[in-house]
Parts: structure tokens; sequence; C-alpha cells
């Protein structure tokens, strides 16, 4: 498979790397919109959202906030524009990525498109159409969460480990799974701080 992003997730090809786990980099984009045009993507070869198993997405949009919140601090920006391209007619090349564009008053850029005129029954369809499916995924979430709850985990010594997921892919651990508080990961006060300051950051 001849993947440019797949190349440069594996370092076969040099970039502008400013964050990685095992999971997705980030990296300064090489044709940016503005000054500190980050690009967030996961490792594995993904082309749209649909085909991202929920761990990995939970993580991709994590480190995508946390690189708003680089370009607040690091840039000093007004605001950011985060656009994820889903699918070919959406314009994606291939592989999955979330931009983050830093936004400052009045720098050019224009992502407004022209308003279509519909009339009443044309949004009547849409959101009957819509909303069929909306509730389809709430039907989803509730089989999901069934099976997670029969698979019991598996206590080892302390800590909690959950059994693999049927594709074999690595899940990502969250907070809100470590039943033994004791076990949980010791914050740094820098770091305590900044978590803070993300969560109040205002553009």
């Amino acid at each position: 498979m001849n993947c440019t992003l797949c190349s440069v997730a594996q370092k076969h090809v040099p970039a502008r790397i400013i964050y990685e786990d095992s999971v997705c980099c980030a990296l300064l984009a090489s044709d940016p919109a503005t000054l500190g045009h980050i690009q967030v993507l996961p490792k594995q070869h993904f082309q749209n959202l649909e085909e991202i198993p929920d761990a990995i997405a939970t993580q991709l949009f994590y480190a995508a906030s946390y690189a708003a919140s680089a370009v607040y601090e690091g840039l000093a920006s007004h605001g950011t524009n985060i656009i994820c391209n889903n699918g070919a007619g959406a314009g994606a090349k291939g592989h999955i990525v979330i931009e983050i564009i830093p936004r400052k008053e009045n720098d050019g850029l224009n992502y407004l498109w022209e308003p279509k005129k519909l009339g009443p029954n044309d949004f009547d369809d849409a959101v009957k159409k819509l909303k069929d499916k909306a509730d389809y995924i709430s039907l989803k979430k509730e089989k999901k969460e069934k099976i997670v709850q029969e698979a019991a985990p598996v206590i080892i010594g302390s800590g909690v480990s959950s059994p693999p997921s049927p594709s074999g892919q690595a899940t990502i651990p969250a907070a809100e799974h470590q039943e033994n508080p004791t076990n949980a990961e010791v914050v740094s006060k820098d770091e305590e701080n900044y978590m803070i300051k993300h969560l109040y950051r205002r553009p």
C-alpha cells in the first residue's frame, strides 16, 4: 500500500512531528493554511472515521484537543478551525486526518459557504432521514455496552486488565475504567496546571 501519511507515521519519511504516542501522531502540515497548522493522524491506516475503533478514535480526538491547546498557548491564536475531511467526497486523500488550523482575527482565511435556500419540506425530509439513522446509533451503543458487561475484566495482581478486542487491536485504557484509585497515575504540578488551563482555555 502506497500511503504517504502511513510513511510519515512510521517515520519512513521526514516530518516535523510535535507529538506521538502508540496510537497517533501530530505534525506540522507540509502545506499549511497558516503558521502552526497541525495534522493529527492515526498510525494505522484508516480511510474514514467509520472504520476507526472507538478506543483509537477517542485517543485521536483527545490528541487533537490538546493540539488546539498547544496552538492557543504556543502561538497565541485567537481561535482554531478543527476540520476532518471524511471520505473522498469531502476531499479526503486516503488516510484520515484531523486538521488543527490556528486562526487570528482578519487573517484572510474564509471557510464560510453560501447558504442553500431550502423549503420546509426539505428540512422535514432531512430530519426524518437523519433521525432514523441517529436512533440506530443508540442501538449500536447499547449492544456494545451489553457485550462489554458480559466480558468481565480479568484481575491480575492490583490492576485490572481488559480482555483483548475481537479484532486483536490494542485498546486504550480510559480513566473512568480505573476501579482502584490508588493505581491512578501521578500528575506533576506543572502538568496539572497545564490540564487546568486546557479545561478553561478561551479563544
